[in-house]
């Protein structure tokens, strides 16, 4: 396997099952991966949940300098400067726009009945800031109610459908197991990738990324038309085979 110039990952069924930490074994890979190219990690979830689901359980040797983190589906990017995590570029939905994203939410939800009857774990649409997490089942609900809810995107489809035409000037994604992500117009995973080829000055031709919703409609899926190579995974257990490969390439350039 060809070692690519940079590469980047989805986190939810991608590093981790949804919204749970990281393993140490995945953990322990992604530092050594650090060392060999510029990592990224790219979801729908913001800074918290980066935090204390994946940067607090990477070990101490971790390379940081070449480790980026772009939360909120790519509307933020983030490095490591004197142990903090400082932003090279964010795009936050102003106040009002993100109300009435949050209305328009609201009322589909309750058109489609899509969680009409359904258990609510904490809150089901959260301002991020720089987009809008819908979590169908709230933002705590436990994998194995996640997983049983939507496994075949129709719910979610159904209520994007109903979204879209409505939010012209947003980007609206599928991801994760119960969640929608709403991000500005131009605002998505593929922006982000452009803009870490530019940052980096290397072709995405080059670089690799992973993701488990590639499919027509998911949030990875906004990657593809940049050209970046991509590597579809159904759980963490690809992505780590993936990194045990990557690890024992010698070809290709190491950066930091």
């Amino acid at each position: 396997m060809t070692l690519p110039t940079a590469i980047a990952f989805d986190s939810d069924n991608t590093l981790s099952i949804s919204k749970q930490t990281i393993t140490p074994e995945m953990a322990a890979l992604l530092a050594q991966l650090t060392y060999k190219i510029p990592t990224a990690i790219i979801s729908g979830a913001g800074m918290p949940q980066y935090l204390s689901q994946i940067i607090s359980l990477l070990p101490a040797e971790t390379c940081y300098k070449n480790l980026y983190l772009f939360p909120s589906t790519g509307a933020a990017c983030f490095i490591s400067r004197d142990s903090h995590w400082d932003p090279l570029y964010t795009h936050t939905i102003p106040e009002a726009a993100a109300l009435r994203v949050m209305k328009v939410v609201e009322q589909a939800l309750l058109d489609t009945r899509v969680i009409a009857g359904e258990p609510r774990y904490g809150e089901i649409i959260e301002n991020r800031g720089a987009s809008i997490a819908v979590s169908a089942l709230g933002q705590h609900a436990p994998v194995a109610a996640k997983e049983a809810w939507d496994p075949d995107h129709k719910k979610r489809e159904e209520v994007v459908a109903i979204i879209q035409p409505l939010l012209p000037d947003f980007e609206v994604r599928i991801g994760g197991m119960t969640t929608i992500d709403i991000t500005l117009k131009g605002i998505d995973k593929g922006y982000a990738m452009k803009w870490f080829s530019e940052y980096l000055n290397v072709p995405i031709t080059s670089m690799v990324y992973v993701g488990d919703a590639l499919y027509e409609g998911g949030n990875d899926a906004s990657v593809i038309p940049t050209g970046i190579a991509t590597y579809p995974v159904e759980n963490p257990t690809g992505t780590e085979q993936l990194i045990t490969q990557l690890l024992s390439t010698t070809n290709g350039a190491t950066r930091g």
